[in-house]
């Protein structure tokens, strides 16, 4: 086989029974590449698992319950994601959501104070909503004028805990998402997920990244941040050998309209990810082990 060929083939191998933990798809607030049906579709069409569904908006899991029931398999998992959509840090929304599956649970993305700080508002700077929503002036922040916590944060952990679920930190500072993975793994819960920390809204020193990994925190590392040149493709993967695939999880953070295709994408990122170094079982760690431990999907 040709050299393009021999990598071809590494490529499909890898991404075989792969988990994108990160997937924005229709409908959506923002304009989307795909909806869930032509992701499912896309998803069927590639040796990929699934994806998890990700909405700034509402929650997921009855959306993962369709999509599965037409796709005759587990092909969508649900989540929410705790904007003032959901009614902020609101652990009657995360109990009902976590009832009805959700696996993962978001802490405010695009209501969080820091996020409106650092773009001016709920949107992004080249992104808008396909709708007019109301203007958010003054965003979501878990601790008050001390530093502390709010005692609902502790309510939704708890919650989390309960259900053997995911708590990730989304666009938070980066002083409330650090106290939210230390106080998340003082509780007892597992999955506790770093979101993004290389995105500009909060990007994190690896120094730091790598310190959270050693107490237990998974970073993930999106193809998305590459492609909107938060971070370069080598410093991403320095950083993922830095901090240690085992620590990892890979996801795409894809569906925005200038994107690709999840399968694609994936496609994409792991072949520059081998071409910059990391080993063909780094990447199996962090595109299948990983993500099956925080979704809790059990065999292979």
């Amino acid at each position: 086989m040709m050299q393009n060929e021999v990598l071809s083939a590494q490529i499909e191998e890898l991404i075989t029974q792969a988990i994108d933990t990160h997937v924005h798809s229709a409908p959506s607030y923002f304009p989307r590449l795909f909806d869930d049906l032509q992701l499912r579709q896309d998803i069927l069409n590639s040796p990929m698992t699934g994806v998890v569904l990700k909405s700034h908006g509402q929650a997921t899991p009855e959306r993962a319950y369709i999509g599965n029931k037409l796709a005759a398999r587990e092909v969508f998992f649900g989540s929410i994601t705790l904007n003032l959509f959901n009614g902020g840090i609101n652990p009657v929304a995360v109990e009902a959501e976590l009832l009805m599956g959700a696996k993962i649970v978001w802490f405010p993305t695009i209501h969080a104070a820091n996020h409106i700080k650092f773009y001016g508002g709920s949107n992004y700077k080249n992104m808008k909503t396909t709708h007019a929503l109301p203007d958010i002036k003054e965003g979501i922040k878990i601790i008050d004028k001390d530093g502390k916590l709010l005692p609902e944060v502790d309510e939704v952990l708890t919650a989390v805990k309960k259900y053997d679920a995911c708590v990730a930190t989304g666009h938070m500072s980066i002083e409330e998402s650090v106290l939210l993975c230390r106080r998340a793994l003082a509780l007892g819960i597992k999955k506790v997920v770093l979101t993004h920390p290389d995105f500009e809204t909060q990007r994190v020193p690896v120094p730091l990244q790598a310190e959270l990994a050693k107490e237990g925190v998974f970073i993930e590392k999106t193809a998305l941040n590459v492609r909107w040149k938060s971070i370069t493709m080598a410093d991403m993967a320095k950083s993922i050998l830095d901090i240690g695939a085992v620590h990892c999880i890979i996801s795409t953070d894809y569906g925005q309209v200038t994107s690709l295709s999840i399968p694609q994408g994936m496609r994409e990122y792991v072949s520059d990810l081998l071409n910059n170094g990391i080993a063909k079982e780094d990447i199996e760690i962090m595109l299948k082990k990983n993500p099956r431990k925080i979704l809790d999907i059990k065999g292979d």
